[in-house]
């Protein structure tokens, strides 16, 4: 008592000690009405408190009252929920009544709660009868009156009503409800005057402003509408009753998106006068019918009909309108024929068509091409796609003509953002493992869950302090963002390891796994909570209260849509799955019931209130990951995804992150960004160190694991959007996509790290045969383009086996060029894995390939093994895919087929351009030595036998790492008993004057120290090979590069192959102008020569490079161990 005493001698009259509690099942109507007889009696301040919501239900707040009266709203004044509560007046809430010199003020919110009344509202559904609907606010002969600084949404019918008041001033009103609840006018003014409206924002599914009969002098500034109805005089007349409107000024309004302009409205059958009114100043965005006067208005479905009688409209002006119109017709005057308009003034009125689509179209390709620019710009420093579509839309998103775009737009867009992140939601049920619960945790699992745990519970503990939320549901809400700062986006971050060539690695497979469970167990908790606080998440789904049957309603919905998904799902997936089968095409039919069977399976518990995004989850969750079918739908729906989706997702995500409203001079606003990045990476940290503690990791991985897991995506910026219309504001908003954004932005570094840490500790692999340990298996990626290459690259594995110990390991690749035809038989997985051609004629093809090398491994097992693999893709990818193959199976040499293949005459034919431009790319971005195998006849060679010499072997020596890499490969050639290796060593004659290197001093010290190299190598090879007798050796003391060309025409009849260097050595005059007559370049000059089509129709050969070492990557195995 004596608190209150106090509180009263301020003149000040809190609503909590007259008993009002704030509680969302408890009415405090009784405490508010005797708080206003205190109040009001004594002149006195009522204040309804901040961070507290109270539920009313209908009250009269009534006069008259001593001076200062005042009635200050701080916190929340929400509708009671039950229809029943309002059946003695259905037309009113909260009214004040007869009250003089009223302050009403306060800058909090007063929420009508309107969902259930627009629900039953003859307008949404027309079987039911049309009843009345209570106004929220209402001001009836309130003299003197100011009411500023107020949040009124959700309506059940008008926002605020003011009537028979005189003298007002109402500004900084801030209207909200959704564009399409019905009748919710934001601002209805009648039988008043003397009246300003300023500084106002409007949007609802209604009139922003409606003045009707009895309103005089008023006048509306610096008002924003939009969505809703425009501004509307009337309607006027209604019931052939009088009606009188004078002096009426709307100045400085900006509408947007609305289906009206500024619209006068009047009813046949009425009578009176509409006069004095003007529009000036108006900004029009998208509007659709900007200018409009109605005298035959009626609000039913049937025509309306002419009559005798009607509102007289005069004096109106029209000045200095602009903007755009959405429909056709801008300016329409209907007036009527027995009581025409008079006086219609209009000046500077400019209005032009608004492109809609078109504009959209262009934004929407705008924000396509900023999206890959940027990340063309970002991909230097291995940054995401997420990464750039976050700058890209945040950047878009709040240039101020795609903002007021958007407004237009917005409520399509709306239904577009929904439906992808339902559709994203279900692909990622699908990819997820239902059965990870039930299983042995592995280790991986548990350095996630202990990540996920530590940060749940510090973010718990923190959050809380610094009022994210709405503090009424603080517990709600600081469940709901402790469980999505210590999930993680799978998606996002199994692309950013696998884009980074760690997936295959020890703690690349930690992080996947690790990531796809956080994210899964994050996802299903949150299905589950939806289901006893839907608040927390969407509050503009639902209502506060959600009492114990409705929640048992839910959530039995839930069980039994999960509980049929799981049953009955695997059993008809797997059933298409058996009547489609691999390498036909799907059966229409077929498609249409698995697709419809997921949309019912998805909608049933959304009918009971359930979360769209979260039962499309649960059902992908219950259906099989494998299969046709499934992986169909993974497909098409990632795909649309990522090229139609994503971009219009991160410019909604823009376009709701108002950076202008972020509080940059706010320490709130910034500690809150920091915290959650400082909660979120600390928390992962230390649970994953402290994990990994328990399990041996080594802390720097386990720190590097601990910050990967931190990565969020799609659906944790969508949770973050929709916290701002569920009690956070904007800078809290835009300071979780922030810190979004850092925890994606840091994951190249980190892997980036780890790989430096990992070279630091994996031995170094050189892709060189000349720099391959001798007593190491030599890798070789064979390469054929069909069949025809089949006895040339048998007898070539068959030299090049060498000795049984180590021996060989070739993997025998084919060419396949992606096709159409080819394209709709692939069974493609994502990730690390691999694609599955289910072409009948490659898969024809492929077998004969197999059966024959399988038959020659077999009579020929020693040293030898053999895999299977291909390269599938278009010409232009092949290149790429084929490296790739080659980094992933670590091979020392690619050998390629010439593009030139060989007839059965022995010469060769025109050849393949597109194979062509495959060696070319290959020879230039190896990752190991290659090779080019011309068939001359080296196929035609039947047996190579083991114990006599049935080939002869020449490799052309002149200087050069690529003639080095020749001889190093010659040196196991020569270990065949079959093969008979002769060295020529083309050497300067000395006596030449063309050998002097007077012209090329500017190169000399290059020139010795790869001539020094040379020596040394072979002075080495020498020894070891010629030395011994296995392989011959002769010199040719050369002058020029003519002579070079008739010592390799001397070749015809001696050698069946001949192996040399791409490059002949640096800057050799032994090959100096060749390059005048070359066809194929990326032969060398040598090889060119050697591959003509005029130089000989029996020698084969083999154009070999040596690896060049490039990148920071080189060296380190894909599947390296580090943990």
């Amino acid at each position: 008592m004596m608190r209150t005493r106090t509180h009263m001698s301020q003149g000040i009259v809190n609503v909590d000690h007259y008993g009002a509690i704030a509680n969302d099942e408890r009415d405090d109507t009784k405490a508010f009405e005797k708080a206003w007889n205190e109040a009001c009696s004594r002149g006195a301040i009522l204040v309804v408190p901040e961070k507290s919501v109270y539920r009313l239900k209908p009250i009269t707040f009534s006069g008259p009252c001593q001076p200062n009266t005042a009635f200050k709203v701080y916190g929340t004044i929400k509708a009671w929920p039950h229809m029943s509560a309002y059946d003695k007046n259905r037309r009113l809430w909260i009214m004040f009544d007869s009250i003089k010199n009223l302050v009403v003020d306060g800058g909090g919110i007063i929420d009508g709660n309107g969902r259930k009344w627009w629900q039953n509202s003859c307008k949404v559904n027309k079987s039911l009868p049309c009843k009345e609907a209570p106004t929220a606010v209402t001001f009836y002969q309130c003299n003197n009156l100011q009411v500023k600084n107020l949040r009124l949404k959700n309506a059940q019918q008008m926002h605020v009503r003011f009537q028979k008041c005189f003298n007002v001033r109402a500004s900084n009103l801030l209207v909200k409800a959704p564009w399409n609840s019905p009748n919710t006018d934001g601002i209805h003014v009648t039988e008043t005057q003397n009246m300003i409206i300023s500084n106002s924002v409007i949007g609802t599914g209604d009139d922003c402003i409606s003045i009707v009969s009895g309103s005089k002098n008023i006048r509306a500034l610096d008002i924003t509408c939009g969505p809703g109805h425009g501004i509307s005089i009337g309607s006027l007349g209604a019931g052939n009753s009088e009606a009188e409107v004078s002096n009426v000024v709307v100045n400085r309004a900006t509408l947007t998106g609305t289906t009206n302009g500024v619209r006068i409205k009047t009813w046949q059958g009425g009578y009176g006068y509409a006069k004095d009114i003007k529009f000036i100043n108006m900004a029009m965005r998208n509007v659709t019918n900007p200018i409009i006067i109605d005298q035959n208005y009626c609000d039913q479905d049937d025509p309306c009909q002419e009559q005798e009688s009607a509102v007289a409209l005069s004096n109106v002006v029209y000045q200095n309108i602009r903007g755009t119109s959405a429909s056709e017709v801008a300016i329409k005057f209907e007036c009527s024929k027995k009581v025409p308009c008079r006086g219609i003034y209009m000046q500077d009125v400019i209005l032009t068509p608004e492109d809609g689509d078109g504009v959209i179209a262009t934004l929407f390709l705008t924000m396509v091409i900023f999206c890959n620019g940027l990340h063309f710009i970002l991909k230097p420093y291995s940054q995401p796609r997420i990464t750039s579509d976050i700058i890209a839309g945040l950047a878009l998103g709040n240039i101020g003509r795609v903002r007021t775009l958007f407004d237009s737009f917005n409520k399509a867009f709306g239904f577009i953002i929904d439906f992808g992140m339902m559709c994203y939601m279900f692909a990622l049920g699908i990819e997820m493992d239902s059965h990870v619960l039930f299983n042995h945790l592995p280790r991986q699992t548990k350095a996630a869950y202990g990540g996920q745990i530590f940060t749940f519970v510090l973010s718990a503990l923190t959050t809380p302090f610094l009022a994210y939320f709405n503090q009424n549901k603080i517990l709600e809400f600081t469940l709901c963002l402790a469980l999505a700062v210590s999930s993680t986006a799978s998606p996002v971050l199994t692309r950013l390891i696998t884009h980074l060539k760690i997936g295959k690695s020890d703690i690349g497979k930690i992080v996947i796994a690790g990531g796809m469970h956080s994210d899964f167990i994050g996802s299903l908790f949150l299905s589950i909570g939806y289901i006893f606080v839907p608040m927390a998440l969407f509050c503009g789904d639902f209502e506060a209260t959600q009492g114990l049957n409705k929640a048992f309603t839910m959530a039995c919905a839930v069980l039994g849509q999960t509980v049929f998904a799981a049953s009955f799902g695997p059993f008809f997936m797997n059933w298409i799955n058996n009547e489609n089968p691999e390498g036909r095409p799907m059966k229409g039919s077929h498609v249409i019931l698995a697709i419809a069977l997921m949309v019912l399976t998805c909608s049933f518990s959304t009918m009971y209130d359930y979360s769209p995004l979260l039962s499309a989850f649960l059902t992908g969750v219950c259906l099989p990951r494998e299969g046709r079918v499934s992986k169909w739908v993974i497909t098409k729906i990632n795909y649309i995804l990522t090229t139609i989706f994503f971009p219009i997702f991160f410019l909604w995500m823009g376009y709701e992150a108002d950076i202008k409203k972020f509080h940059v001079g706010s320490r709130g606003a910034w500690a809150k960004l920091i915290t959650l990045i400082i909660v979120g990476t600390a928390g992962k940290i230390a649970g994953t160190v402290i994990s990994g503690a328990m399990m041996g990791f080594h802390w720097p991985e386990s720190v590097a694991i601990g910050l990967l897991l931190t990565t969020k995506g799609h659906l944790h910026i969508y949770l973050a959007v929709k916290a701002m219309n569920c009690g956070a504001n904007t800078s809290t908003g835009i300071g979780m996509i922030i810190a979004i954004f850092f925890t994606v932005v840091q994951g190249p570094t980190v892997v980036a790290n780890i790989i430096k840490r990992a070279r630091k500790r994996a031995p170094s692999h050189h892709m060189a045969l000349q720099l391959l340990d001798p007593t190491s298996e030599l890798r070789i990626l064979l390469c054929l383009h069909g069949p025809h290459n089949i006895p040339a690259s048998i007898n070539f594995m068959e030299i090049s086996r060498g000795s049984s110990d180590p021996g060989i390991l070739v993997y025998v690749a084919d060419m396949i060029e992606l096709t159409d035809d080819i394209s709709v038989t692939l069974d493609k997985d994502e990730g690390v894995h691999t694609t599955t051609v289910k072409d009948k004629e490659v898969m024809d093809m492929r077998d004969k390939v197999t059966d024959s090398f399988q038959t020659y491994v077999e009579e020929n097992s020693d040293g030898i093994t053999l895999k299977r693999t291909m390269a599938l893709s278009t010409i232009n990818n092949m290149p790429q895919d084929i490296c790739v193959l080659a980094e992933d199976l670590m091979i020392a040499l690619i050998i390629l087929p010439f593009h030139r293949s060989h007839r059965s005459e022995g010469t060769l034919d025109g050849g393949n351009q597109g194979f062509r431009y495959v060696n070319r790319k290959v020879l230039r971005s190896a990752p190991c030595s290659v090779g080019i195998l011309v068939d001359r006849g080296l196929g035609s060679i039947d047996h190579i036998s083991a114990s006599k010499v049935t080939i002869n072997v020449a490799v052309i020596f002149i200087g050069g790492k690529d003639d080095r890499e020749a001889l190093a490969y010659a040196s196991r050639v020569a270990r065949h008993p079959g093969v008979k290796v002769t060295i020529i060593r083309f050497l300067v004659d000395p006596n030449a004057e063309s050998s002097r290197l007077v012209r090329y001093r500017v190169i000399l010290a290059d020139q010795e120290n790869e001539m020094k190299l040379d020596d040394e190598y072979f002075a080495h090879f020498y020894e070891r090979h010629v030395v011994g007798g296995r392989i011959s050796y002769t010199e040719k003391h050369l002058a020029n590069a003519a002579e070079t060309f008739s010592t390799l025409r001397s070749f015809e009849g001696q050698y069946s192959l001949v192996i040399v260097g791409r490059e002949g050595g640096m800057n050799s005059i032994l090959t100096r102008g060749m390059n005048d007559w070359q066809q194929c370049p990326e032969l060398g000059p040598i090889g060119d020569v050697l591959s003509g089509p005029d130089f000989s129709m029996t020698v084969s050969v083999l154009i070999i490079q040596q690896h060049k070492v490039k990148g920071d990557l080189d060296g380190l195995d894909d599947d390296f161990s580090i943990m």
